[in-house]
């Protein structure tokens, strides 16, 4: 995210605007101009695969957007001042992290909204004074070209859109929001989260509700493109409160932990994944969770090498057997992270093999060129080097691979704390079916 000014050159200005916009329909207007005589409202999205449409749009002077449905629901709020424009981000974070254009005065915040939202309005402060607009359906605004008063329309702040449900919005006191009638299940879904936050919060004095607090905490986002690490993080912690307790988080725990891990984190969700798109990675990731965080990975990947096969590719780059375990080693380490790099410390690899940190460091090495290791992250000084295990990432993206039968089963476990037998009625793919997702 960045704040600049329209400096996309005309040959790539329309790509550049859909790439911000996502599905969107573009209008094209004379400069200096909002629109003409001209009819738009017929309009659709399949009107911008055309060639010729899109050569008009690269020649226009302004670039309008239809908003609404007809371009997935994408919408902006219009505000007259820039005295209005803090207020209403300092409620809401994600609106801070969206793309916003401005001109003259005030700015247009754009968002696309998830679900139901209000028709198109004028926005007032509580004494009936216009502040700005609503714009949604039958409405467009000009995103690109020169404003009426002869000032180019810039990016305030030149990041995707974001995607928000319309009840997530908090209005400043001084805003009167716009009418709205939001459906009877709409209404039940949001008192439902209310209900199951208040819930999980109020179970802070009890054992078993701080350790689901402690792990939502544990797991918190500080920037985009950390969501997967951090629900997969999430999922860990819940196989170390099963340890802990000898009690696995039932389904509605579950649930109660990722609605208080939404509420904190999902102003750095990633433009177009929605609620139930983050939902349902958390599931996945506690059915693929084989370790807790408190657990030493290591020790079982060592354990599982010792008593499986080595894997093929060991066996055909070399000969020596101790090349052998040592591939069979990282693969199991792979296998206990899931989706996530693997990290191997050279010392402790030079301990179990009898050899320095400086050989263990080579013969890490000596398996990227044979893609059987890719880099995932580069070593600092203060964080080593992060690694896939490539064989096993091409088998899962080819839906081949299959976790090994002799591993003890992943994700939830049975509430009996000696036994490893996986709970049917705790499985993470049922729970998908199962539990009534909010909208």
């Amino acid at each position: 995210m960045h704040t600049s000014g329209d400096s996309a050159t005309p040959h790539n200005k329309v790509t550049h605007l859909r790439e911000l916009l996502g599905p969107a329909v573009l209008l094209p207007w004379p400069s200096g101009s909002k629109g003409d005589r001209r009819k738009w409202k017929h309009l659709e999205l399949t009107d911008m695969d055309d060639d010729s449409y899109l050569a008009e749009l690269d020649k226009a002077g302004n670039i309008g957007v239809r908003l609404g449905k007809v371009s997935n629901g994408l919408v902006t709020i219009d505000l007259d001042s820039n005295e209005q424009v803090a207020p209403l981000l300092g409620l809401n974070p994600p609106l801070a992290e969206t793309l916003r254009t401005a001109a003259s005065r005030g700015c247009n915040i754009w968002l696309r909204c998830s679900g139901e939202y209000p028709r198109s309005c004028k926005l007032t402060d509580l004494s009936g004074n216009r502040i700005g607009e609503w714009r949604a359906d039958g409405n467009q605004t000009i995103i690109s070209g020169i404003h009426p008063d002869g000032c180019p329309y810039h990016f305030a702040i030149e990041a995707p859109v974001v995607e928000l449900a319309y009840i997530d919005i908090v209005w400043p006191d001084n805003f009167k929001a716009p009418k709205w009638q939001m459906s009877v299940q709409n209404q039940q879904n949001r008192v439902n989260r209310v209900t199951e936050v208040t819930e999980l919060q109020s179970n802070r004095s009890c054992v078993y509700g701080s350790l689901l607090i402690k792990a939502v905490q544990s797991a918190s986002t500080t920037d985009f493109h950390q969501n997967n690490a951090a629900l997969f993080h999430l999922a860990r912690a819940m196989i170390d409160i099963h340890r802990l307790t000898g009690t696995y988080p039932t389904p509605d725990n579950l649930k109660q932990v990722f609605v208080l891990w939404a509420e904190s984190n999902r102003r750095f969700w990633r433009p177009g994944q929605s609620w139930n798109d983050y939902w349902i990675d958390f599931l996945q990731a506690c059915k693929d969770a084989q370790h807790g965080l408190t657990e030493n990975p290591l020790e079982t990947a060592w354990k599982r090498a010792l008593s499986l096969p080595p894997p093929q590719e060991a066996l055909d780059c070399f000969e020596d057997s101790k090349m052998h375990l040592f591939v069979s080693l990282l693969r199991e380490l792979q296998i206990l992270n899931g989706d996530e790099p693997i990290y191997a410390s050279t010392r402790s690899i030079g301990e179990r093999f009898g050899i320095s940190n400086v050989t263990a460091s080579k013969w890490m090495n000596a398996l990227i060129p044979l893609g059987i290791l890719g880099l995932a992250t580069p070593g600092t000084t203060t964080r080593c080097p992060r690694y896939f295990y490539l064989p096993l990432k091409v088998r899962r993206t080819s839906e081949a691979f299959v976790i090994n039968p002799a591993l003890p089963p992943s994700g939830l476990r049975s509430t009996n704390h000696n036994r490893e037998e996986p709970n049917p009625a705790q499985n993470p793919g049922d729970l998908i079916d199962d539990l009534g997702l909010p909208a």
